[in-house]
């Protein structure tokens, strides 16, 4: 199975197609996926990477943080029958880490059956995307962009507007429940000045601050369309 995937994340975008690389900078991104341990189950659990690709060739190409991707029955989408840790680049373009040659790839590859599948995206403190409806997986490289609204996605007003044109998950879920709430808030609050990697900097700048706190208060109110 080949496919090109894009995304990106409100809590980081910064504008012209572009998030920021903050945590990767400060150091705070971890070599280890960090889904298998607060409940995903994924079919490359616990993978570790090398240092040497959290940085690209060019800045485009700095990675922002970990993602889940989802591959969904196509008869019962609540079904997920594949699921992969991930690595997001600042352009947006979900990345493959190569442990053979300690290398990433955009173009995903998966020894998974060709058929067709819901296809959904996962980040630990964003809320969750999804493709509106099964879509063909083949040999032959696809490309799903959920940053255009070209790309139907499940569910109601579930994509933040993050630039004219540009749409992104929305950020907030501070306390990783799929929902953005006044406990998010909380949280947000709770935790200010705390830094490093934590569930409550949803802005992915290495720290918990007002920023975080304004965010996710601006997003209240929202569920996600899909369960993990």
């Amino acid at each position: 199975m080949a496919l090109n995937l894009r995304t990106f994340l409100e809590g980081p975008y910064v504008s012209g197609g572009q998030m920021h690389g903050n945590l990767n900078d400060n150091g705070y991104l971890p070599l280890e996926e960090p889904y298998t341990n607060v409940g995903f189950t994924l079919d490359n659990a616990l993978e570790s990477i090398s240092p040497s690709v959290l940085s690209g060739t060019t800045q485009n190409d700095d990675v922002v943080d970990w993602i889940v991707v989802q591959f969904r029955d196509k008869n019962d989408l609540t079904t997920t029958q594949y699921a992969y840790a991930l690595l997001l680049q600042r352009d947006g373009d979900v990345v493959q880490y190569k442990p053979d040659n300690q290398t990433v790839s955009s173009g995903l590859r998966f020894a998974i059956p060709l058929d067709d599948y819901y296809v959904a995206i996962f980040h630990r403190n964003h809320l969750p995307l999804m493709t509106a409806a099964p879509v063909s997986l083949t040999n032959i490289e696809s490309t799903l962009d959920f940053t255009s609204l070209g790309q139907a996605v499940y569910g109601t007003d579930v994509r933040k507007e993050v630039e004219t044109g540009v749409f992104g998950h929305y950020a907030g879920d501070a306390t990783g429940n799929n929902s953005i709430d006044a406990a998010d808030r909380s949280s947000t609050w709770n935790n200010r000045n705390q830094s490093g990697y934590k569930l409550q900097d949803v802005t992915l700048n290495g720290s918990v601050d007002a920023a975080d706190r304004s965010k996710t208060w601006n997003n209240r109110n929202r569920s996600g369309a899909i369960d993990r």
